[in-house]
């Protein structure tokens, strides 16, 4: 996408997306400002550039150097479609570009607990299955852009081999150990106790 602005006053600016318009989450966003004076002579100068995501709950600024391709790091940006806007005197220009879904966790486990941290770009909402030992359940996991939650797993006491997926994301561990009454889940933000089998 290349947008002009007039190029009726002393200068003008243009965005230039040389490469491609949509970008994986985490990928750099490659761009180039060009700006050129009333004689169409490039100008090299530092510029600010703001970026925002479709309903504008996002807005990161950058500053980079005109007449050169460049990387931006959007960090913890949303997925969805971004607009990308500069300012020089009383030039604008603006691009569009999409940063598509990345539904992704992650899983760890200290001592008897299993932390989920969402580390993707957008709402994760996906049923987890957990395995205790040879028991295999289910639980529904929701959680906004780096929210986590923190799940104590119980069992009779002992040690147990717990593994856990959610068909992308899978953790492993070995000689864990758990202490309970049943094999289950307590939710520490609903305080909760649910047994492993059919676990919602």
């Amino acid at each position: 996408i290349i947008l002009l602005a007039g190029i009726i006053s002393a200068q003008s600016v243009k965005i230039d997306l040389p490469t491609k318009e949509d970008f994986k989450a985490g990928e750099k966003i490659i761009l180039k400002i060009s700006l050129f004076d009333s004689q169409n002579i490039p100008v090299s100068t530092d510029i600010k550039l703001t970026f925002e995501n479709a309903d504008k709950t996002q807005r990161i600024e950058k500053t980079v150097q005109t007449n050169k391709i460049v990387e931006v790091d959007l960090e913890n940006a949303s997925s969805g479609y971004w607009s990308v806007i500069t300012k020089y005197d009383n030039q604008e220009a603006k691009a569009t570009f999409l940063i598509q879904t990345n539904e992704e966790v992650k899983f760890s486990l200290e001592g008897d607990n299993l932390i989920i941290e969402n580390i993707g770009n957008t709402i994760y909402e996906k049923t987890i299955q957990i395995v205790i030992g040879n028991t295999i359940g289910t639980k529904d996991i929701k959680l906004d852009i780096k929210e986590k939650t923190n799940l104590r797993l119980i069992a009779p006491d002992g040690t147990y081999n717990i593994k856990i997926s959610d068909g992308k994301t899978t953790i492993n561990q070995g000689e864990v150990k758990l202490t309970g009454e049943a094999i289950g889940i307590l939710d520490e933000r609903l305080q909760t106790r649910a047994p492993i089998t059919g676990i919602r």
